[in-house]
């Protein structure tokens, strides 16, 4: 579900025209489910919506609680690349060979996305520094971001979230750990119910390092991990309690620093931005927007989008929409023409008004 080309077909094709559709007030349904989501679900839904030169004009709902943040999450790893980039610690040309970013891949577990960014790269044997960050946001590769989260080792996370104004969120964590902690190959799937959050974490690290150390292990979780179907209610309870979590306000100021580069070292917003703006590469968004960046998440029952957008001649928006407990069929439902897009879209155009509209 999260191949490239699928995305752009969906922006391009199915959620664009929804603006003619509400300008003339008729809702298309796919966009109706979701607004009728939002009002029957308030505390399954976190938004922060606002123009930046007037942020108390804003739409808040559940704006300060904590979600599961699922890939959105990569957007902070994309702000520590372009701060070590913009220091100088990091050179964005370096050349990377396949292979150490291949050590954190698991097949199966990433909707295609690392196979589909290779070949649309047409990579063979190695591929550059920004290349890898470009992959983690526009395909969200999760090898990608945890050779990067592995790269950061040292980098002083408290201190980003105190400069961009970060309050209640986590910090990244590495990913192959989470699905490996869910999927055990050698003991089976766990049971989120009756694991504590040290239980987890000791589960998640030791599993990530015998992945990466362990040839037999690797190849146990290569046969099992993804590829045996398991309940995706497990999968969606599992999320729900683990993994990497973080509020609405918090995720528009991430996309705030990375539009103005507010509380980031000077030159990083400029690596940034483009890497986050990547579907203003085509005429239909260039048309529409002079700026538009954004990252989503999707997990089982969980969407996450962060977004900063401006119409020509309009008012900068940040955006950041998070839901949870979607049910499962509605999920694969909403997936399947990214309708909630459709939803976010109309809130960047109609300044959070429609938003608005739909809480109860």
């Amino acid at each position: 579900m999260r191949l490239f080309r699928l995305v752009l077909l969906c922006l391009l094709i199915v959620v664009l025209p929804a603006f003619a559709l509400h300008a003339q007030d008729d809702v298309n349904p796919a966009l109706a489910s979701v607004y009728a989501y939002i009002a029957d679900n308030p505390d399954q839904v976190g938004i922060a919506c606002y123009p930046l030169n007037d942020p108390e004009a804003g739409v808040y709902h559940n704006a300060d609680e904590r979600f599961p943040l699922a890939s959105t999450v990569k957007t902070l790893l994309l702000l520590a690349y372009a701060e070590q980039v913009a220091a100088g610690v990091w050179a964005a040309d370096e050349v990377i060979a396949l292979s150490e970013l291949e050590a954190y891949y698991v097949p199966n577990t990433d909707g295609g996305a690392y196979p589909a960014w290779i070949e649309s790269i047409g990579a063979e044997d190695t591929v550059t520094l920004d290349q890898i960050v470009r992959g983690m946001i526009m395909f969200s590769t999760n090898n990608g971001a945890d050779y990067l989260f592995n790269r950061l080792s040292d980098y002083d996370w408290a201190d980003l979230f105190r400069r961009i104004g970060v309050e209640n969120s986590d910090a990244p964590m590495l990913i192959l750990g989470l699905f490996l902690a869910l999927e055990n190959p050698e003991t089976g799937l766990a049971n989120p119910q009756t694991m504590t959050d040290e239980e987890q974490a000791e589960r998640s690290a030791d599993m990530a390092q015998r992945y990466l150390d362990d040839p037999d292990f690797r190849a146990a979780a290569q046969a099992r991990v993804g590829v045996i179907p398991y309940s995706a209610l497990a999968q969606t309870a599992y999320f729900a309690r683990f993994g990497s979590f973080g509020t609405p306000r918090d995720y528009t100021r991430v996309m705030q620093a990375a539009f103005t580069g507010e509380g980031l070292i000077p030159g990083a917003a400029e690596i940034a931005r483009p890497a986050l703006e990547w579907a203003l590469m085509f005429p239909e968004m260039q048309a529409q927007f002079s700026a538009f960046g954004t990252k989503g998440g999707s997990l089982a029952g969980i969407l996450t989008s962060a977004y900063f957008a401006q119409e020509h001649d309009g008012e900068p928006i940040m955006l950041a929409v998070f839901y949870q407990g979607i049910p499962l069929l509605e999920y694969v439902n909403w997936l399947s023409d990214f309708r909630m897009q459709g939803v976010e879209l109309e809130a960047i155009i109609s300044q959070c008004a429609n938003l608005a509209a739909a809480l109860p």
